[in-house]
């Protein structure tokens, strides 16, 4: 009878610790996945920001991480596709080296960092959509915490300023000053270190070509119409569509150009080059404001892609007729 009066002592005291345990631990379980939440930071902020952290648009930056309370011991992240990972903007010096840019990486199925960068592409023209990321967050003891955040995503109305103000320098302050915009002054303050005029070189068409050829590959990856030429004394249309352009919805006093053919290739570039100048200064002079039509901030404005788009097609076109292809720029993509 002893004997059984002990076991049966030595079971209500393994019992009693379960349910100690189970009582002790299972709150603590309950808390710490209950802090497990998802942060979303938008990386290339926009003069129209999304109504809430759950809101983007095609081809913004979205900074994704796990924002716990507690530290969990693995994470896994699944995110409702298609959309890519962070990439380079950047094209090349423009000289005859100049290279293009690799396809958008695909993001992985299960992505396993605390935190990461990426791009929701939408799948058609003008596509709203409803977008899911799913995090799974494994605790010490093998519990697997799990929550979810879904993203709405429309088109942007202004994608130049979208891409010229994505990848900004951690210590730069100003928001809608990217990686294109620094690529673009880079360029011309090299180039000017060996020319005494910065556009009288070869290399101007080589880097704008792939400069602008980056830009449209990035509108079509997103879905974004590419950039149509616009012609020096064309009226300027859709104003809305280019913050950055003050004098944007009329036609301005600019010079209408029609290269002669018959110039030999040399004195064309200069032609080129002269008349590129005046329309610069003729659109919109300033007095180094960003996002002004003169500066090195000019990527800022549509217009400035949409009159490079005619620029690179009139200079390629005159390419053929040379008996000296090197003369032309490389296409590196399209």
């Amino acid at each position: 009878m002893t004997k059984v009066r002990y076991l049966v002592f030595i079971t209500f005291l393994v019992a009693t610790g379960v349910a100690l345990s189970l009582w002790w631990f299972r709150p603590r379980e309950q808390a710490a996945c209950q802090a497990l939440s998802i942060q979303l930071t938008h990386v290339n902020l926009t003069m129209e920001e999304p109504a809430s952290s759950t809101d983007a648009y095609w081809g913004q930056a979205l900074q994704v991480s796990a924002a716990p309370d507690v530290l969990y011991q693995n994470t896994s992240w699944r995110v409702e596709g298609p959309a890519t990972q962070d990439y380079d903007e950047r094209v090349s010096d423009g000289f005859e080296n100049a290279g293009g840019w690799k396809v958008l990486p695909n993001l992985p199925e299960v992505v396993t960092d605390q935190s990461f960068r990426l791009y929701f592409l939408p799948t058609s023209p003008n596509e709203t959509a409803v977008r899911k990321i799913s995090l799974e967050a494994k605790l010490k003891d093998g519990v697997v915490c799990k929550c979810s955040v879904s993203v709405k995503l429309k088109p942007y109305l202004r994608p130049a300023e979208l891409y010229t103000s994505d990848h900004r320098d951690p210590a730069e302050k100003n928001l809608h000053k990217g990686r294109v915009i620094d690529a673009h002054f880079v360029w011309h303050m090299f180039s000017m270190l060996g020319e005494v005029q910065i556009h009288q070189h070869p290399s101007f068409f080589h880097f704008h070509h792939l400069f602008v050829a980056r830009y449209q590959s990035w509108r079509k990856m997103f879905k974004y119409p590419e950039s149509a030429e616009w012609k020096p004394g064309d009226l300027i249309v859709k104003p809305e569509e280019d913050l950055f352009l003050h004098d944007a919805g009329h036609k301005p006093q600019v010079v209408t150009w029609n290269p002669p053919a018959f110039l030999k290739f040399t004195d064309y570039q200069s032609d080129m080059f002269n008349a590129h100048n005046v329309v610069h200064q003729q659109v919109q002079p300033c007095n180094g404001e960003f996002g002004c039509f003169l500066g090195m901030s000019s990527p800022k404005s549509e217009l400035f892609w949409r009159f490079h788009v005619y620029l690179d097609g009139i200079y390629q076109k005159r390419c053929l007729q040379e008996p000296k292809p090197e003369y032309c720029p490389t296409t590196g993509y399209n």
